[in-house]
């Protein structure tokens, strides 16, 4: 979900580059950064395997992140 939520407003931003845009992405990646180690950290304490997984696994943008 986060990953289609930037992608989406990537795009929106990338369509026409303004400052203002590109500083909202930015304000808006921050955020979900911090939030999806923070669920992250959540899964860890209630499924002590999740932690395995994570490290298979990339959070964001496959191979990548």
């Amino acid at each position: 979900m986060y990953t289609s939520v930037l992608l989406v407003t990537l795009a929106w931003t990338l369509g026409s580059p303004l400052p203002y845009r590109m500083l909202l992405w930015v304000g808006l990646l921050v955020p979900l950064s911090v939030k999806l180690r923070y669920e992250e950290g959540l899964l860890m304490e209630r499924f002590p395997e999740y932690e395995a997984y994570r490290r298979q696994t990339k959070s964001l943008i496959p191979l990548v992140w």
